[in-house]
């Protein structure tokens, strides 16, 4: 699975459902994290993002490319992404 914004792939967590031993042991789906919602690893691939999403550090009041987060960062549960069962991804976290 790819990040919706920055289209890098999403490092996955785990399955989530029913998974206690008192409960059916049914997997609803897939726990991701975009592992640039806490920074990206090097200059040029924050430039790159920037260059994507059609900003600038300027713009965004930025002094330095390592303040540069994707922006699911600011979606729910800070970069989190779940699939449901049919795959479909979805930003947040699983309730």
């Amino acid at each position: 699975m790819k990040c919706p914004f920055c289209n890098i792939e999403l490092l996955d967590n785990g399955i989530y459902g029913y998974l206690a031993l008192h409960q059916s042991g049914e997997v609803l789906g897939r726990i991701f994290k975009c592992p640039n919602s806490d920074g990206f690893e090097s200059e040029e691939l924050a430039k790159d993002y920037l260059l994507l999403i059609g900003e600038t550090l300027n713009k965004l009041c930025l002094s330095s490319w390592e303040e540069v987060t994707c922006e699911s960062y600011k979606f729910y549960v800070s970069g989190s992404f779940y699939t449901d069962k049919h795959d479909n991804l979805h930003e947040g976290y699983p309730c």
